[in-house]
């Protein structure tokens, strides 16, 4: 059990993060003025379930992982829509130091964000104790 709570939390963080960049906050990508409605309806069983799974994990706790995996899964499907919807991140990312890399792997910027901000955070919460 010991390690299925930090991976719930860090699943969580993950999906927040995602939707984060994936309406153009932090501008990596196209800004848009938020979720477009194919994209939203992609998500939005998965938001209802993980409210679903987080009253039940108050009374039954084994059920948090599941919570964690749904996260997990809702956030990779956020960056597969952001794949799909842009070519690659905004032009104020591209230098010819890194017009290689992002040519290579368009989601470059998206995941060192969305999983760089998750490992920060779990450095700071393990740095504490």
């Amino acid at each position: 059990m010991s390690i299925i709570v930090p991976f719930s939390f860090a699943a969580f963080l993950y999906l927040i993060i995602a939707l984060q960049v994936a309406m153009g906050f932090p501008p990596l990508y196209t800004k848009v003025r938020g979720l477009a409605d194919d994209e939203m309806k992609m998500i939005l069983p998965y938001i209802f379930a993980l409210m679903l799974i987080m009253v039940v994990a108050t009374i039954v706790r084994e059920v948090f992982v599941v919570g964690g995996v749904v996260s997990a899964w809702a956030g990779w499907r956020l960056r597969n829509s952001v794949q799909a919807r842009t070519d690659g991140p905004l032009n104020w990312l591209l230098t010819p130091l890194t017009i290689g890399a992002f040519n290579r792997w368009p989601m470059l910027a998206f995941d060192a964000w969305t999983l760089g901000v998750v490992a920060l955070t779990g450095a700071f919460v393990f740095m504490g104790r």
